[in-house]
Formats: structure tokens, sequence, C-alpha cells
């Protein structure tokens, strides 16, 4: 192309783009985003005509709602760049929830202002001065501010004809009631004051939908409200006709229709949708209600036993486990107002999480110690105990660093409810499966459907607790070379795991090396406490057998003779109890302090720090409820 006609074009381009701000967005896009192709969407063409009737003051109160990564501040940003192309008098006020995301913003505008391609078509339109340039503050040579803060400062001395206000709700803090309440407050209360002229002055606030009760959802809920919505979800779920207030256009969307189908596929959305909160609020922007809807029972799965309505077998327990954690939320006290403490045992295979154990009782610092020694005496071996950094948490990792290995102490990070909200894609995936036969797993479920309106949610605590670490410390599918390298040498020499699945381990033989001539030893006699085939023999080839899990010495047929009581059984917390059965119901005796306990309520053994009556009313071995 001709130089010189190139040069004779500018001029009339220029006035084209100052003309039109759709056409400036896009001209300005590639300086702003260079390598990033743009796809435009009549949906952006809305918010551009929505914006330009802020300008000609048509509207002085708009919110724009749209989904993520849909261009909205790039278009914000280039909006006020835009203004001071027509007047560069004017002051504009930028917010965001965190500062850092409004200084972008300021450095973001600055930067187009300063490019190469702004300079070549408007020249010294716009000049910015040298003496006020800082990252949250600059002016032009006319006298207009650009100016940056944080929701929730008072933003003293700082001010514009318009005001806008991007992204004011923080994910990680919208369940928080009081972060909410205080920024509502903020925008209500204390943002209009910043207003050059409260009558004419504009406020745009452009967000996505997190929460009821978020800006938006508290702004549209006034009686008064004199503010104007422009709604996209990126799924059209209803025909609608969108009237731009600017230039007359209507837009019309069918029922399905995507906001942005280049960008967005049909597999791509399926995966978004599997998330129903962030889904119906995020994207579609309209937030459901939390109650009853972080977690829905149909979300929950079963293992041992049958759909009562359809009659379909549950899913089978595994033989076999990955890895075992253990999650527990403390109480301070054991007294009838304290709440409850919560300690979930969880085998994890794969992505599934198998809700083995539940203790749920009200227990002081020993006897939730000792719950804590019980389940990893009867499921261990166990990878990791999660022991929240509250209440009673710190005196319990204290009594049990020296004896539990992988005791983590986690600290409990946002509220309750956004704990949870954390873990429910687990369960919409069908990641969380529990027992159909056991009285504590309704409970549990009770509170999860619940939450936030449950009486009580330690139940709940303790599994997001299990939920968020097992999400952010997931095992590489992956082996270890040395693991891999192993498995081919026995594979070689035909040995078998111990742990491959589908193992019978009290019938199947052991395989030896091929050469050995010495004839394999008889299965191990599973415990008729226990059940587990962890025995060893004791005394010669024809001496009884003694579990080394629980230390119950018995017969071949599985006849008792000798029990002793696991850890943590005695009141002085010794490890060691001798058993004396000469008489029928016989007694445990510690033959350190010699605490004596009956032994006629079927090997279970009192829990120090609550009654025997109690423990009475809980279910033994398998998990509890107080």
């Amino acid at each position: 192309m001709d130089l010189n006609l190139l040069r004779l074009s500018r001029p009339l381009v220029a006035q084209h783009l100052k003309a039109d701000f759709a056409a400036f967005v896009k001209a300005a896009w590639s300086t702003l985003h260079p390598g990033t192709k743009l796809s435009w969407t009549p949906g952006h063409d809305a918010i551009c005509d929505y914006l330009v009737a802020v300008w000609e003051k048509i509207i002085t109160r708009l919110i724009i709602n749209c989904p993520p990564r849909f261009a909205k501040t790039t278009i914000l940003n280039c909006f006020l760049v835009w203004i001071w192309l027509q007047d560069p008098t004017r002051s504009f006020l930028c917010c965001s929830y965190e500062i850092d995301l409004a200084l972008n913003g300021n450095a973001d505008r600055r930067r187009l202002m300063e490019s190469k391609w702004f300079k070549e078509l408007f020249g010294d339109a716009v000049q910015l001065s040298t003496d006020r340039s800082q990252a949250g503050d600059f002016s032009n040579t006319a006298g207009g501010t650009m100016q940056a803060a944080s929701t929730n400062s008072k933003a003293q001395g700082r001010g514009g004809s318009v005001i806008c206000v991007d992204d004011p709700n923080s994910a990680d803090f919208i369940y928080s009631e009081s972060f909410r309440r205080e920024t509502n407050f903020w925008l209500t209360n204390q943002l209009p004051q910043r207003l050059d002229n409260p009558s004419e002055s504009a406020i745009v606030l452009v967000q996505q939908r997190l929460h009821q009760d978020d800006c938006t959802g508290h702004l549209l809920a006034q009686e008064e409200s004199d503010w104007t919505l422009l709604k996209l979800p990126l799924i059209a779920e209803q025909d609608e006709e969108i009237r731009f207030p600017h230039s007359g256009r209507v837009w019309k969307r069918r029922k399905g229709d995507c906001l942005d189908p280049k960008r967005w596929s049909a597999r791509t959305i399926r995966q978004r949708q599997q998330n129903r909160l962030v889904w119906a609020g995020q994207f579609q922007q309209e937030p459901q209600a939390i109650s009853g809807n972080i977690i829905k029972i149909e979300s929950c799965l079963y293992f041992g036993g049958k759909d009562p309505r359809t009659g379909v077998p549950d899913l089978a327990l595994p033989d076999h486990f990955d890895r075992k954690i253990i999650s527990v939320d403390c109480s301070f006290k054991d007294r009838s107002t304290s709440d409850y403490v919560a300690i979930l045992t969880i085998g994890v295979l794969g992505s599934r999480r198998y809700v083995l154990n539940i203790t749920n009782a009200r227990l002081d610092l020993t006897g939730t110690i000792n719950e804590i020694r019980n389940a990893h005496a009867f499921f261990g071996p166990v990878g990791a105990t999660l022991v929240e950094d509250a209440a009673n948490g710190p005196a319990v990792v204290a009594a049990l660093r020296d004896e539990i290995s992988g005791l983590i102490a986690v600290k409990p990070e946002g509220g309750k409810v956004a704990r949870l909200v954390a873990a429910s894609p687990e369960f919409e995936a069908g990641n969380w499966i529990f027992d159909r036969n056991h009285h504590w797993t309704y409970k549990l479920i009770e509170q999860l459907v619940l939450v936030p309106n449950a009486k009580h949610d330690d139940l709940a605590d303790a599994l997001s607790q299990a939920s968020i670490y097992l999400q952010s410390s997931r095992v590489d599918d992956s082996e270890a070379p040395i693991v891999s390298w192993l498995k081919k040498q026995a594979a070689k020499l035909g040995w078998t795991s111990p742990n491959s699945p589908g193992r019978q381990p009290t019938t199947q033989p052991v395989i030896h090396p091929p050469g050995r001539s010495t004839p394999a030893p008889p299965p191990a006699e599973p415990c008729p406490v226990c059940g587990r085939p962890c025995s060893i023999r004791i005394g010669g080839s024809g001496g009884p057998y003694r579990c080394v899990q629980d230390g119950t010495q018995f017969l071949r047929g599985g006849q008792i003779t000798t029990m002793s009581a696991p850890i943590g059984g005695c009141n002085c917390e010794k490890p060691r109890m001798e058993a004396r059965r000469s008489i029928p119901g016989g007694v445990w005796k510690c033959d350190d302090c010699s605490f004596q306990s009956d032994a006629t309520n079927g090997g279970r053994w009192p829990v120090n720090g609550m009654s025997r009556a109690d423990y009475a009313r809980g279910a033994g071995r398998r998990g509890r409820c107080g």
C-alpha cells in the first residue's frame, strides 16, 4: 500500500474508532493481548452498546453479568481509554476485590495509551502527565485521572465521574457471610460518596455471579433499585430478545444457544456442568441456594447392600486399598453441651473414597487420643492422620506425634461451607461411597445434605478436610522405577505379590522361587477376633497361634485360649495388657498398673474419657455415634 495513502487514511480510521466503541475494542485487542485470537460474539456487541449508553448518560447504574474469560475486563479497560479520547478531563475510579487486580487494570490502560498503535492513530489526543505517574494513580495533561482501589477500602480523596467495579466479590470468601456483608455495605453506603456528581455520574459493576447475596444479588434485591442489568448466561435457558439501549439493535437468542460456540465445545460444557454450583452461578448467572444444595443425597453412593427401591446391588468393598487415611475434627470438652468429635477412617482406591468407620461422640482429650489409636489398631496401616488444628487438635497432635507416623495438623482455611463446596465436585463425580448397613452412615449423610443449616457439622467438617487433602495430594499413577523393576523381577521368578487384586490370603499358597526344595508353609490361620490372617505360631509346630494385630492366642479352628487388649486399653495408657481367662468371662489385667477390665462384652474394651454406659451404646469396634 502507498505510504502516503496510509498516512491519509489514519485520520479516517481514528475518527471511525472514536465513533464506534466496539470497533475500538477489536482494534486494540492485539495490543493488549498479542498472539491471542479474539473470538467476537453478539454478547460482546451488547456489552459495548450498554457501556456507550453509560457514556451518553442513558444509563447511570449498570450491572453486567457474564461468564469467566469473556473479555469483560479488557472491554472495561478499553472503555475508559475510549472516554478519554472523547473528553480527557474525565476522572475514573476502578475497584476490584484485590488491589493487585485493580493495579493490573491501570497498567493495561496505560500500556494501551503508550503503545505505538495508539500514538500513530490518535497522536497527542491523550498525553500522560509525568507529575502524577503512580501505578494506582496517574493522570493526563488535561486533568483527567485514573485511580485504582480495592473493595472495602474507604478510597478517601479518590473518586470520579465514572466508577468501575470489576469482580467485587472473591470466590475464596464468597461463602463467608461477614465478608459478603462488609462488601455489600461498602458498595451501597461508601462507594456512591466517591461520585463527582451523584445525579449524573455513573457506576458500572461487572462480575460473574458467585452467590445469591453477592453484590449483584444485593443491589437487585433492594426495593427501589435503579440498576440496569445485562445478564449473559453461557447457554440460553429460554428464548429471549436483548434490545441494545444505544443503537436499538435487537439480538435474539434461542434456548440452548451458546454465547461463544467457537471457544466452548459441547464436551467442555458438559465438563463444567458437573459442578452444579459453579455452573449455575459463574456460567449461567443464576446462583442456586446453598441450603441443602451443596451435597445432594442422590450423589452419595453405597457399598455392602442393595438399593431398596430398585434392588440393584451396591458396589463391592475392595479387598485392598491404595492407602488409608484418618480425618479428625476435635472439640474442646466432653460435656453435654460440647460439640461432637468426628473421626473418619477412609480407604482410597483410585478416585474412589470408601468411608470405612466413623466415631462421633462427645470425647475429652484422652478419649479422642484413644479412639485414634483404636482406629489405627483395627484399620492399619494408615498413611496419614489429619487432625484439624483447632479446639483440642494441637494437644492431640502433641500427644501422638512420637507414636503415630503421618500425623498432620491441618489449618482450616475459609469457612465450613466453603470447604464443603470445595469437596462437592467429588460427590457429583460419584467418588464418595458409604456403608449402607451401618447406622452412622445416615447421620453423616444427613449432615452433608443439611449444611449449613445442620445442627451439628462435625462429620461434614472431617469429610471435607479429608477431601481437600486428597485433592491436593493425589498419588501419581506412575510407579517409581525401583518398584517397576522389582515387579518385573518377581514376575520372571514366578513370585506373586501379597497385595495382588483378587488374592485370597487364607487359601492361596505361597509360590516359592524355582529350584527351592522347601515346601510351602501352611497359610496363616485367621484370627477369630479381628478376622485377619496375620497370625504366627508360637511354642513349636503344635503350639497355638498368636494374632500380631490384637494379641489374641488361639488354637487351629478358632478356639481362643488367651486374649490381649490393643494399645490404649488401660487408664495408664501403657501399651501392654495381659489377660487371665481362668474363669468364664475372665478379665483384662494391665501388667504395668494392674488395672482390670471385664471381657464379657465380646472382646470390646472401654475407651478412656467416657463412661462404660456411653460406650455400651456405641457400635463397638466398627464405629459408634454418641
